[in-house]
């Protein structure tokens, strides 16, 4: 199935938290236009479906109606408030209290512009997609504290092949989670890959995964940017893909994923600055040579990588 070089058309998401200096805090970084759409510190898309809420202690979530299905089981249970990114990191950081957070998005062709401000604690944003069970039980047990918290903390160590794949599932939910919050329609992935993973719990069929170390010179202490597009078949045809990369202190995730049919094989390797942890059968030793700056983050994750041919 001979695809086009480059993906027909996409967009972008940047999530992060900047902390707060003296009372007033500081203005976060106003990113360049680029050719995707951008949300900054996530807080959720608003349409029809979907419900915005403060909570009773500032933070902001969102979420479906009472009667939508849960986004990775189906089931029809009331929906809970799932994290963003795992509230135990927040523990991480017992000195950052308080952080200014931006969510800005911008369409590729500048037809639609968003930004919102406003200030509160770091790893406290939510959605309400995830059933009770689902959010209490399985994704509970994904979490991996004991292998990321070294990596958080900047601490050197050897990733065993177990290791890497706890991280890779890890940092898949993470991303697949924080889609929920995308503006409008702009869904990370379909209802079908969230039930996927729901049922399987891995890394998805035909993604990749990298590890790298964050500098710190940006946002701080979390910064996700998340670009989709789609690649277009000769016929006309386009299947869904998202490229993340999140910085959760000095630990780097990306991600890459797809929706083209029969999972073929995505060009994914290790350089100076990416450590390959999915798909891989060789351990690594984090960091690497090099890291990557907040520019870098930027950059870097809008590079949609293209399927073998």
């Amino acid at each position: 199935m001979p695809l086009s070089q480059r993906p027909s058309r996409s967009w972008g998401v940047v999530l992060g938290a900047i902390v707060v200096s003296g009372a007033s805090g500081r203005e976060a970084p106003v990113l360049p236009a680029r050719a995707t759409d951008f949300w900054h510190s996530g807080v959720g898309r608003k349409s029809a479906a979907l419900r915005i809420a403060n909570d009773a202690d500032g933070v902001e979530s969102v979420g479906h109606h009472a009667h939508m299905p849960c986004v990775f089981c189906g089931s029809t249970e009331p929906l809970t408030k799932e994290h963003v990114v795992s509230a135990w990191i927040a523990s991480l950081f017992p000195d950052v209290l308080d952080a200014d957070h931006v969510r800005r998005f911008e369409e590729l062709d500048g037809s639609q512009e968003e930004r919102n401000q406003w200030s509160g604690p770091p790893f406290a944003w939510t959605v309400r997609d995830v059933c009770a069970e689902c959010n209490n039980g399985w994704m509970a047990d994904l979490e991996g504290k004991p292998i990321l918290t070294p990596l958080i903390k900047d601490q050197a160590r050897p990733l065993s092949l177990p290791d890497m794949m706890v991280i890779a599932t890890w940092a898949t939910k993470t991303v697949l989670v924080a889609g929920l919050a995308t503006p409008g329609e702009r869904d990370t992935a379909s209802a079908e890959t969230y039930g996927w993973f729901g049922e399987h719990r891995q890394p998805l069929p035909g993604g990749v995964v990298w590890v790298a170390r964050y500098s710190g010179d940006g946002q701080w202490p979390f910064s996700l940017h998340q670009h989709g597009g789609s690649f277009e078949t000769r016929d006309g045809t386009r299947y869904r893909n998202f490229h993340a990369i999140l910085a959760i202190g000095y630990l780097v995730l990306a991600v890459f994923g797809h929706e083209i049919p029969g999972d073929p094989p995505i060009s994914g390797s290790s350089s100076r600055r990416r450590l390959l942890i999915w798909p891989s059968t060789d351990p690594v030793h984090w960091p690497p040579a090099e890291s990557m700056t907040e520019a870098m983050l930027t950059a870097e994750s809008a590079e949609l990588p293209d399927p073998a041919s």
